[in-house]
């Protein structure tokens, strides 16, 4: 991999995030990448009631119920938060504020619209999966006081878990590229690394 030159010191918002976490940390963190929770505007679920149904606010299809586990469970703003965290670790290429800030615009800008698709495909995949009664179950437990705490744990979780993200995927691309250069030079970089595509290949 070709050096990268230091980046610009400033703090980007990420707890955690310039230390090394713990085997304890990491572990937590990686637990944590399965359950990435999101803020997106949405509709807010009522007391169910007894029953297990929602009550006055009953909500009229699956994909609005699906919204609204989105939303109380944070799931988009953590997937947000997560990538724009895990690009910045990556893209490590200012030395100067100006430069930085228009890297974080950007960065900012392509999470944003990433978060906007991921939220309106994962709310679609939800209500294709579950049924209602397992969705309004689901919007059940979030609302409850063990979901909640759920919740605000992965909500302070995210820096670790871009951190984690970085550092697996950098390792992988070490390990992939140690055992698939020696048998394609060609595909890869003078310094022995898989050279990234400028596009995505065509299907």
């Amino acid at each position: 991999m070709p050096a990268m030159v230091p980046r610009y010191n400033r703090g980007v918002g990420m707890r955690g995030l310039g230390k090394k976490p713990s085997a304890g940390r990491l572990l937590v963190a990686l637990v944590s990448l399965s359950f990435l929770q999101m803020a997106a505007p949405g509709v807010a679920i009522s007391q169910a009631q007894a029953s297990g149904e929602a009550s006055a606010g009953r909500l009229d299809s699956k994909e609005d119920l699906a919204k609204s586990y989105l939303t109380v469970t944070h799931r988009t703003n953590l997937f947000q938060k997560t990538y724009s965290n895990q690009l910045r670790l990556g893209l490590n290429i200012c030395i100067d504020k100006v430069c930085q800030d228009d890297l974080d615009r950007a960065i900012n800008e392509a999470a944003t619209d990433a978060s906007r698709q991921y939220g309106e495909h994962f709310s679609r995949l939800l209500a294709q999966k579950l049924t209602e009664n397992e969705l309004r179950a689901a919007l059940k437990f979030a609302e409850s006081p063990e979901g909640k705490s759920i919740v605000q744990v992965q909500d302070e979780m995210v820096g670790d878990t871009a951190l984690l993200a970085h550092t697996l995927s950098v390792a992988a691309r070490d390990a992939i590229s140690r055992r698939f250069c020696p048998l394609h030079a060609n595909r890869c970089t003078a310094g022995g690394m898989i050279a990234m595509p400028t596009k995505a290949p065509g299907r």
